[in-house]
């Protein structure tokens, strides 16, 4: 995750990422690191990406009961 992190703050808008897989797997490992809300944005971009990701919904909705959503984390795993 550090490392990402900092590619992101030294490239920024240079580095182009358009696969869902980059996004999905960072929101993965900061949610592993207790950053909820992060995760969730990250996990939001994957989905715009591939909105049929089924891995980023599932994983949405994990974060979303995490955090005591329970109504949208049911929603986003249906």
């Amino acid at each position: 995750e550090k490392w990402l992190a900092a590619a992101i703050d030294k490239f920024g808008a240079s580095l182009m990422v358009r696969d869902e897989e980059v996004f999905h797997d960072l929101a993965l490992a900061m949610f592993q690191n207790g950053k909820v809300e992060q995760a969730e944005t990250r996990l939001r971009i994957s989905l715009q990406l591939n909105p049929d990701f089924a891995k980023g919904w599932n994983n949405l909705g994990c974060c979303l009961a995490s955090k005591m959503n329970l109504h949208d984390g049911a929603r986003a795993v249906r």
